[in-house]
């Protein structure tokens, strides 16, 4: 080809990676099939050569007259590179396009938090967390300046909370007993918002009470009394807060007569 690629353009994608997009040489100065490219980078900031990376044409998003795209990646954070791009065909390379300059970002938004439960009570729920992008939580910790915690029960809409420090856990309390809550996280940087965890559910401690198995455990009766040992039902973790009595004449009466206690 006797002329350079066209309409370069650098983009950041990450605080490792720049996107580069770029049209053929013009179509009179291609002197035959285009086949392929050499994309070339280099930081500015340090005395070094090009490197350069081959590119065929089954490699890019778009071949022929259209915009081809294609990405660089394990760059520096917060560093500004040169890209040029040659054009090649059966015959040889082309002329060098001139340099254009792109700079990565300062650093990435935080990946999706990995939960997990921690402990769990009565009424309250530890949920903790880590980042499979970071094999050292202090590292990953250090780049975040909070979250938003997301929880739910079964009964209930999303409520959001903000957390504003450094951590890798939240409780969750004031919680009703033996009940399922779902949670989700989402942390936060410098650069703004990152992805949403997946949802995970968690249930309180305790159950349903749980009645006496015999009826001489919780009844006395007399010819005109009925006594009712309410004590006997165990209250399974949860606190009882009512008992619904229910009683009829079942000589007389089909429908049942309730009282609270």
């Amino acid at each position: 080809p006797s002329g350079p690629p066209l309409h370069i353009q650098v983009f950041p994608l990450s605080a490792r990676s720049l996107a580069v997009t770029f049209s053929p040489p013009a179509l009179e100065a291609r002197n035959g099939r285009i086949v392929g490219y050499y994309l070339g980078y280099k930081a500015l900031d340090m005395d070094s050569n090009y490197m350069f990376k081959k590119l065929s044409i089954n490699e890019l998003s778009n071949a022929g007259n259209q915009q081809n795209e294609v990405n660089i990646t394990s760059l520096s954070a917060n560093t500004k590179y040169a890209v040029v791009v040659q054009a090649f065909n059966g015959k040889g390379t082309g002329p060098q396009s001139e340099e254009v300059y792109g700079q990565t970002l300062v650093m990435d938004r935080p990946s999706a938090p990995l939960l997990s439960q921690g402990d769990v009570g009565y009424d309250w729920i530890e949920i903790v967390w880590t980042f499979p992008s970071e094999a050292n939580l202090t590292v990953a910790l250090s780049q975040i300046n909070g979250y938003y915690v997301f929880s739910k029960s079964h009964s209930s809409v999303w409520m959001e909370r903000q957390i504003r420090i450094k951590t890798n856990a939240y409780t969750s309390n004031d919680l009703l007993c033996g009940t399922l809550y779902q949670y989700y996280v989402v942390a936060y940087n410098a650069m703004g918002k990152g992805d949403a965890s997946d949802s995970i559910a968690i249930k309180t401690k305790g159950s349903t009470p749980v009645p006496p198995k015999h009826v001489n455990e919780f009844l006395m009766v007399n010819t005109t009394w009925a006594h009712i040992q309410l004590d006997a039902w165990h209250s399974n973790g949860c606190p009882i807060k009512e008992f619904l009595i229910r009683y009829r004449v079942t000589k007389y009466e089909t429908e049942w007569s309730e009282v609270s206690a």
